[in-house]
């Protein structure tokens, strides 16, 4: 009764009355929890800041993973040149590389994940840089000729076509080939694996095949010593009944032609299989099949595709 007077006093005199002992420790324990979950979400925050610049540069490849043992480390490859005359291209003009001389030299280039220095909307968006590291050189009649060229850059799409482009800074001439000044563009099918590239082949022969059978049964048909005799025109009747026949054959070769020709396009397979190399952004080594190199030129409808001749590309070791 003495203590309950003796806090009623206290109070009523507006001073603050302590609490129990084990009120004030969990009061300091709630203040001391609340300063570590500060620390704790500031620290969050400063990952999440450090990140986000980590992301953007790796943005050349939204389907990669991480940076997992090298895969993002620039690679080097050695690319040329093969300046001249395409065969059944129309773009060339008709008196330039008419002799069928050809200009060829070689570019060592760094494949950099890093952001293109400059934009191009024929490769497209996200580009990575490609740096050059050496001069092109080649021999003419006037000597040694050296090709200064100037970083580009590069992309693969998802239907894993490889474009990029250098800009030539000094003109170059080899007899009747010359390369003006200008930005020039490659492009190259991309095989996975050796693997992929065997399926590729495989899916194709079957094609192949059906093309020289049908071409063969028209040979057979119209060999001038065991082929069908109808056709020698002895009998009107069976000779325009022979005619039948062959242009049923000819449309069965034309078809299977077709088709043939329908997978290669889609296909993109190489001739040879291509050197395999590492290649930023790709976990496994990766090869490289060109298909054509290129300039583009200004006309009334907008940029025209300008053929330039073929490349090659390997990487260095």
């Amino acid at each position: 009764f003495v203590r309950a007077s003796a806090k009623t006093a206290a109070s009523s005199r507006g001073q603050e009355v302590p609490g129990p002992p084990r009120a004030r420790c969990s009061s300091q324990r709630c203040g001391k929890m609340r300063l570590v979950g500060i620390v704790a979400l500031l620290h969050s925050c400063a990952a999440l800041h450090g990140a986000i610049p980590r992301r953007a540069r790796h943005r050349c490849d939204a389907s990669a993973t991480d940076d997992a043992g090298g895969v993002w480390d620039a690679r080097s490859w050695r690319l040329t040149f093969d300046v001249g005359r395409t065969e059944g291209d129309e773009s060339m003009p008709e008196d330039w590389a008419a002799s069928g001389a050809r200009m060829a030299f070689s570019v060592d280039v760094e494949v950099s994940s890093d952001d293109a220095s400059s934009k191009d909307s024929e490769v497209g968006r996200g580009a990575c840089a490609l740096r050059p590291l050496t001069e092109g050189e080649f021999v003419s009649g006037e000597g040694v000729q050296r090709v200064r060229v100037a970083e580009g850059g590069w992309r693969i799409d998802h239907n894993d076509i490889l474009r990029c482009w250098l800009d030539v800074e000094s003109a170059a001439a080899r007899n009747d080939v010359t390369l003006a000044p200008g930005r020039c563009y490659f492009e190259a099918a991309v095989w996975r694996s050796p693997a992929d590239l065997a399926a590729g082949r495989q899916k194709l022969a079957p094609l192949v095949a059906d093309t020289r059978k049908a071409q063969d049964e028209l040979e057979r048909a119209l060999d001038h010593n065991e082929g069908d005799r109808r056709l020698d025109g002895s009998d009107l009747i069976e000779t325009a009944k022979a005619y039948g026949d062959v242009a049923g054959l000819v449309g069965k070769r034309d078809g299977a032609l077709r088709r043939q020709r329908e997978a290669e396009l889609d296909l993109r397979l190489p001739a040879t299989d291509p050197p395999f190399g590492r290649w930023p952004g790709a976990g496994e080594p990766v090869g490289l099949a060109p298909t054509r190199l290129y300039g583009l030129k200004e006309s009334l409808f907008g940029d025209e595709h300008l053929a330039l001749g073929t490349w090659r590309i390997k990487p260095v070791t």
